[in-house]
């Protein structure tokens, strides 16, 4: 909550255009948030591209209307030049368009391999938009 609170602050401070009303990473797994229509949400989850293994995002939206993706990136830490095996995190956007509620799974696995749950990590955020 003190993130979202700090987020909505700077927003309205330096009237920031890119304000998100959410903002998910591992700890919120499992857990259901509550947004309104034409917000946008962040998913930063910890990856590392150097591994082969890649964060896919699955939505699960009953009307398959209800979110637009507005951006899927991978972000490298900072790290001295020429240093390989640094990791990082994926960032997942969104912008909610209307009432609804979804789920979005994110897998992490090696895409040339069938995801395993034994092995492989999967999250879920169970979203909920509402007037």
């Amino acid at each position: 909550m003190v993130k979202n609170f700090i987020t909505v602050f700077l927003c309205m401070f330096f009237n920031v255009c890119v304000c998100l009303a959410l903002e998910l990473d591992e700890n919120d797994n499992n857990q259901t948030f509550e947004v309104k229509p034409e917000e946008k949400i962040a998913i930063r989850l910890n990856s590392n591209a150097t591994t082969g293994y890649s964060w896919h995002f699955i939505i699960d939206d009953e009307e398959k209307s209800l979110i637009k993706v507005l951006k899927e990136k991978y972000e490298v830490k900072s790290h001295p030049k020429g240093m390989g095996g640094v990791g990082g995190k994926t960032v997942y956007k969104i912008k909610t368009l209307k009432p609804g509620k979804l789920t979005i799974t994110a897998r992490y696995y090696r895409p040339w391999e069938k995801f395993n749950p034994q092995n492989d990590k999967e999250l879920k955020f169970f979203i909920l938009v509402k007037d």
